[in-house]
């Protein structure tokens, strides 16, 4: 058996030994040992990892002798990842290996933990390269580097029967994070006074948390990752009295008008004291109509979910803990105090967000909101897994009555509804009405 035998550049995460047939983590190593032959494996991304804004802050590395399909019980090691230990080139590992013998591979695999059980990484939000590793001589230190890609987001690359080739040398610097460098961040313009610019960015839209018992409800599980162009988003629901000085409403029935027979829609054709309230019970053409005449869109699905992820992806606006009942407006009549109705903006007290200094409010809770994509379901035509740069589900056909996704949950909704990533929508685009359902407008920001 060879001695293991490491130096301080090699000793930054792990050294895996591997001699003759057995396997073996090195703990340490004698200062009078002798240099022998080794693979010095280099791991770096061009995703950002780790912290605030990271996409993935877990790794796993198996190393496979010749000839076998599956790592020794000593040969796979996990640890938590970070952009600074990446950029700093600290993510590497010594590997000895019988010198002359080929065949040795490495499986890498970054990931994003949480959202199973057993903490296995899932396929939809996990980087894998399997690589072959280059032979070593009896004495000196190889290094290999293996490049985890973004773009190959769930398709992992090299097998263990068809590795992928090394890159020689070491990273070079800068590698961590770049795929954003082109990316961009800033508005042109500056936001009106009822908006704020929501910077570009990229995040996970979608969550494998969500535990709705009603199947409609339980949409939004799968994962991909999302590139965001910086846009300008209202910072609040559109109100009663703003949707009638825009005079798109109908005549008859939509909005549906508020009264005695329909008491919790809230528009009315004349001031009254509902103004200030949001409005709901309209239809997706009708809320388009708004945000035409106002010279703006709805926002899509992606850039909704973006921002009330709080811009990194969270379950809810403020973190991942369920809410309270003065967090936002929610379950009202049920678990919560209060009128069973919308509520003026800003009366959830974590229920909102800043950016440029401007708060954007009622993101969970309120009324669930409209936006500009048709529903399909994350599985379906549109979505799946992968990497998507500003997507939005178009219509496929002149169909009045396609559904609309919405957004976020409404005042009567239990917690679990008013996680940023869960999807509902509206029956269809042209007479579909809700009591629950609201909107704001956006535009884009380029």
């Amino acid at each position: 058996m060879r001695a293991p035998w490491c130096v301080a550049r090699v000793a930054r995460v792990a050294l895996v030994a591997l001699a003759a047939a057995a396997f073996a983590i090195a703990p340490g190593c004698a200062s009078t040992a002798r240099p022998e032959g080794q693979v010095v494996l280099h791991v770096t991304t061009d995703a950002p990892v780790g912290g605030a804004g990271g996409l993935f802050d877990r790794l796993i590395v198996d190393v496979l002798a010749p000839g076998e399909r599956a790592p020794c019980g000593g040969c796979t090691r996990r640890f938590a990842v970070d952009d600074d230990r990446m950029a700093r080139g600290r993510v590497s590992f010594g590997v000895m290996a019988r010198p002359g013998v080929a065949g040795y591979r490495a499986r890498v695999r970054l990931y994003r933990s949480g959202g199973t059980a057993s903490g296995e990484p899932r396929p939809a939000s996990t980087l894998e390269t399997v690589v072959a590793l280059p032979t070593v001589a009896e004495e000196g230190i190889v290094d290999a580097t293996v490049t985890l890609h973004l773009t190959d987001l769930a398709r992992p690359r090299g097998t263990v029967d068809a590795p992928v080739a090394f890159e020689p040398g070491a990273p070079p610097a800068g590698v961590v994070g770049s795929v954003l460098a082109s990316h961009p961040k800033a508005c042109v313009g500056e936001p009106a006074e009822d908006e704020v610019c929501v910077p570009g960015g990229v995040f996970w839209m979608g969550n494998p948390r969500i535990d709705a018992l009603d199947e409609r409800e339980a949409d939004g599980r799968t994962e991909r990752v999302v590139f965001v162009s910086p846009f300008f988003l209202e910072r609040a629901e559109v109100t009663v009295s703003q949707l009638r000085a825009a005079r798109v409403a109908r005549v008859v029935d939509d909005p549906v008008e508020g009264g005695r027979a329909r008491p919790e829609c809230l528009y009315t054709a004349d001031p009254g004291d509902n103004d200030d309230l949001p409005v709901n019970c309209l239809s997706w053409q009708r809320a388009r109509a708004y945000c035409t005449k106002v010279g703006k869109r709805l926002p899509s699905e992606a850039e909704y979910e973006y921002v009330a992820g709080g811009l990194e992806g969270r379950s809810f606006v403020w973190g991942t803990d369920l809410p309270q009942c003065a967090d936002a407006v929610f379950a009202r009549g049920t678990i919560c105090p209060g009128p069973r109705r919308p509520s003026p903006a800003g009366r959830g007290v974590r229920d909102q967000i800043g950016i440029g200094g401007r708060l954007v409010l009622d993101l969970a809770g309120n009324l669930r909101e409209m936006t500009l994509d048709r529903f399909r379901r994350g599985d379906e035509a549109c979505w799946g897994s992968g990497v998507f740069a500003d997507p939005v589900c178009e219509r496929d056909s002149d169909d009045e009555v396609v559904p609309r996704t919405v957004r976020g949950g409404s005042y009567v909704d239990e917690g679990t509804l008013l996680r940023a990533a869960q999807r509902s929508f509206l029956e269809n685009e042209r007479f579909g009405v809700s009591e629950h359902v609201g909107f704001r407008c956006a535009r884009p920001g380029r």
